[in-house]
């Protein structure tokens, strides 16, 4: 089964604000979970962030759920690794 790729308005003004090369590497990286919503290398959230699952795509982190009832991966933060933690904390 095949998920559908959408994104949170925070997560769509994390991309367009990013640099169009690593835009595309992030993009590139977030088709995996459309075929496979928890693949290698993906990893769940613990804490206050538990229901989440990140990617790593070099220096820059990208956090989605997954809804396998309705087939879709929403991604929910896209950004720099060093804040990045810190900024999903303050979106949930």
């Amino acid at each position: 089964m095949s998920y559908a790729l959408r994104f949170g308005g925070a997560a769509s003004k994390d991309l367009e604000g990013l640099h169009p090369r690593i835009r595309d590497r992030v993009m590139l990286r977030l088709k995996l979970p459309c075929d496979d919503p928890r693949p290698h290398g993906s990893e769940h959230l613990k804490g206050n962030l538990k229901g989440l699952r990140r990617l790593r795509v070099g220096e820059y982190r990208a956090s989605y759920t997954v809804d396998d009832d309705a087939g879709f991966v929403l991604v929910v933060a896209v950004g720099p690794r060093g804040a990045f933690y810190e900024q999903l904390r303050r979106r949930r």
